[in-house]
């Protein structure tokens, strides 16, 4: 096969395709089928302009390769291998079949992993910030609500009660009112575990189906997190009974770096027509420039 390095560079959708193109390059190059690039790329390339290649294999008997001239992608070539043992290769023309050779591009070159493993990414995350609630759980265990149930008035005094050497004189010495504060914390910290729950649900269905609707279904549901996290802190029993819970505040930015960075990765494997409007119009001013050069000569 034919290769040589490319020059020059693209923006946007095409750039990424040229990064995908750099990391496929590594692993794919040594077992693609040896194409005639050189014909290949003829109708698309000026004089002195160079070619080159990235595959992605999609079977064993299919190949599709991004080609590229002077470093700019032009357009996909797909190549079959035939009932003689023989490789057939084709330059895809048609919008429809490129917007499916992009998607099938895209997944052959480990795109939906890619996205997979950012989701990971973001959970990660989400169970660190969970492990950091040591604060408010030690708060809860003097409080007595981690022994007993505290769902009324009664119970969470009972539960208070029960720590006889720090809850028991505090309630004594502030009456029913600390009482109230008791069950609003425990409230508060209730709420928080429903979020993460919920969101731990919402992440294992966007790990199952791995589409962009459901990684944004899971990112709705890191809203009441952040909602009750800010409750719990807002509790009158921080810094007067209790330690302040200490949630990291940059955990919402990296979450929402690593979900993007999801989206990214997914969005071209699902709708390959941004990647094939943008080939179409490449081969077009491609294939004009090469005949107007053809007619100078």
């Amino acid at each position: 096969m034919e290769r040589q390095s490319g020059r020059g560079g693209q923006k946007g959708l095409l750039g990424l395709l040229a990064i995908l193109a750099l990391m496929l390059a590594a692993w794919a190059a040594d077992s693609a089928p040896s194409l005639d690039w050189g014909a290949l790329a003829a109708p698309y390339r000026l004089a002195n302009e160079t070619y080159s290649a990235a595959p992605a294999q999609v079977n064993s008997g299919e190949w599709l390769f991004l080609l590229y001239i002077n470093g700019t992608p032009v357009s996909l070539v797909r190549a079959d291998l035939g009932a003689d043992g023989k490789w057939a290769a084709r330059v895809l023309e048609d919008e429809a079949g490129l917007k499916q050779a992009a998607q099938d591009y895209r997944r052959a070159a480990g795109q939906v992993e890619m996205a997979r493993q950012e989701l990971d990414g973001a959970e990660g995350e989400m169970q660190a910030y969970n492990a950091s609630r040591t604060r408010e759980r030690d708060c809860l265990e003097a409080l007595g609500i981690l022994r007993q149930p505290c769902i009324s008035y009664g119970t969470c005094l009972s539960a208070c009660s029960s720590s006889v050497q720090f809850c028991q004189p505090l309630a004594l010495a502030n009456g029913q009112s600390f009482v109230y504060q008791i069950w609003d914390y425990k409230n508060r910290s209730w709420a928080l575990d429903g979020a993460l729950a919920g969101q731990e649900r919402e992440y294992e269905g966007a790990r199952n189906a791995m589409r962009s609707a459901a990684i944004r279904a899971f990112n709705l549901s890191l809203e009441p997190v952040w909602e009750a996290s800010a409750g719990v802190l807002r509790s009158p029993l921080n810094g007067r009974v209790c330690q302040k819970p200490f949630y990291d505040s940059g955990t919402p930015a990296r979450v929402q770096a690593h979900l993007q960075k999801a989206l990214d990765w997914l969005a071209p494997a699902e709708d390959g027509g941004a990647e094939a409007a943008q080939l179409m119009k490449e081969m077009q001013r491609r294939r004009q420039a090469v005949q107007a050069q053809q007619r100078f000569w």
